[in-house]
């Protein structure tokens, strides 16, 4: 067990409590295992083991929890989540049911990790701290890519950059080590804050195609990667190509392309490209040619020049990205809310959650222009208007929100992912309400051939008190129970579960006579 801050270990409820993890994640299922409340003169827990318990560096953990009492009504509250020694993750509210809503946790580092949970009700008089439990965190896979210009001239120097990145939210560190071609070492730089090195490396004086590669040496939360090579073509001239032209525009409104050729003294043509149709052919002059192109819809269009020196074929190109989009007055940028109806809390953009196998979440949702919101899913999850449905217990869902626009705002979209987990099992039992029952009298806690809601058989057991309680079956096939000695003691019907589609059923009953 992991050490943890004195304040969360001082339990102050004599009620019975118990906490299972029953968290997911983005692009894995995270369930902690082993998690029992410790709670004075409490009845044994039961310690449920699921598989994986675990993580990545950098990608979302939604985590979730929920809190059961054997004994009586839960009052209402809240579940922290702490990463040991008392490092505080989260709170999220618990509802009536006593499940808490996703509380989403980005691990930092690679590892093992103790976390543990902590239930408050809202009154201050009752809280229960869990066991810890262990959660591994996985290095983050990289991906490394140098850049570098396409043409250079003989003798100069030019700067390769190398950037490193993750497939979440963390920033790789360590070092690069550049390298020829043919795998001969340049130079070594270790990575800034963005995750980047660069190098300046002096090209050859004779005319040839100069390779360059990076090879990632990872630190302590990630795992190393190579990047493909990147060439850049060294001639006596060196004459290369840059592109001018805005980022963004509207219909109907003139945009000035312009391509200017290094040096200056270069000669030769230039021809325009949107996509992949000439739109001009204009000849360098003093190195530089320019042209103009009207887009007549919105979208984005990738403009390219390419660069034919005389007497030689395409000597240099670049590209860039315009965004035409139709005009929008000043401070009209509309937003997107997604706000669950069983929760106070909307959806942060981009964030994760967690929904169950079979379970639905109703977003209400609304706009700042006030234009209606739509949803859409993928994966293994339905929409309905405004609701949406899980139809499976592991992997996960992407929802868009989007409004379509107007002529005073544009249109927005919000994503979030919704990662899957293994669905709750129900029973529609007969049992009395825990308390206090009459001494010497059967009780009936289930009819005959009770399942839960997925089919499943329901078994009845006594799991303390046995000397006082007795479980039994009538002729019939009913479900009974009495006292045989005063005293209390607690009943729980449990049906087996499904792994990844189903969670097992343990449903807790306590009474006294």
């Amino acid at each position: 067990m992991s050490n943890r801050p004195a304040a969360p270990l001082l339990i102050t409820t004599t009620s019975s409590r118990r906490i299972t993890w029953i968290s997911g994640l983005a692009t894995l299922a995270l369930v902690l295992a082993s998690f029992a409340l410790v709670v004075p003169n409490a009845h044994a827990a039961t310690v449920i083991a699921f598989t994986p318990t675990g993580g990545t560096v950098g990608v979302t953990i939604p985590l979730r929890a929920t809190i059961a009492d054997a004994s009586a009504a839960l009052k209402p509250g809240s579940l922290s989540y702490y990463a040991a020694p008392g490092t505080l993750i989260g709170t999220a509210p618990v509802t009536d049911a006593g499940v808490s809503e996703p509380v989403a946790w980005i691990p930092a580092k690679a590892g093992s990790t103790a976390l543990y949970a902590v239930f408050a009700t809202t009154d201050g008089t009752q809280t229960v701290t869990s066991t810890a439990t262990t959660v591994v965190i996985a290095k983050a896979a990289t991906t490394t890519v140098v850049t570098a210009p396409a043409m250079a001239k003989v003798s100069s120097a030019v700067d390769f950059t190398a950037t490193v990145k993750t497939g979440g939210a963390y920033v790789p560190t360590g070092t690069v080590t550049f390298q020829k071609g043919d795998g001969t070492p340049i130079e070594t730089k270790a990575l800034n804050a963005a995750g980047a090195a660069s190098v300046s490396i002096l090209m050859p004086a004779t005319a040839q195609t100069y390779s360059v590669r990076a090879v990632y040496l990872p630190d302590a939360s990630t795992l190393g990667s190579e990047s493909a090579t990147t060439s850049t073509t060294v001639t006596a001239s060196g004459s290369n190509l840059a592109l001018s032209a805005p980022t963004t525009g509207t219909p109907g409104t003139a945009i000035t392309i312009s391509a200017t050729a290094s040096p200056s003294t270069s000669s030769g043509t230039v021809t325009f490209y949107v996509g992949s149709t000439v739109i001009d052919v204009r000849p360098l002059v003093s190195g530089a040619a320019t042209t103009a192109w009207t887009p007549t819809t919105t979208g984005s269009f990738t403009i390219k020049a390419n660069y034919s020196s005389t007497g030689v074929s395409v000597d240099g190109s670049a590209a860039q990205v315009v965004t035409i989009g139709q005009p929008t007055p000043a401070g009209q940028t509309d937003r997107i809310t997604l706000l669950p109806s069983n929760s106070g809390a909307a959806w942060v953009p981009n964030a994760g959650y967690v929904l169950r196998n079979q379970g639905s979440v109703t977003l209400n949702t609304r706009s700042t222009s006030g234009l209606p919101v739509s949803l859409a899913v993928t994966g293994s999850c339905t929409v309905s208007g405004i609701t949406v449905t899980a139809r499976a217990g592991s992997g996960t869902c992407a929802l868009t929100a989007s409004t379509s626009g107007s002529a005073a705002y544009l249109p927005a979209t919000q994503r979030n992912t919704i990662a899957l987990a293994a669905g709750v099992q129900t029973i529609a039992p007969k049992a009395p309400a825990p308390g206090r029952v009459a001494f010497g009298r059967w009780y009936r806690l289930a009819d005959p051939g009770l399942l839960t809601n997925t089919g499943a058989p329901v078994s009845w057991y006594v799991t303390s008190g046995t000397s006082r309680c007795k479980v039994a079956s009538t002729v019939l096939g009913a479900v009974v129970f009495k006292f045989k000695r005063h005293g209390s003691c607690t009943i729980a019907a449990r049906a087996p579960g499904i792994p990844q589609t189903w969670l097992s059923l343990n449903r807790y009953y306590g009474y006294r006579a």
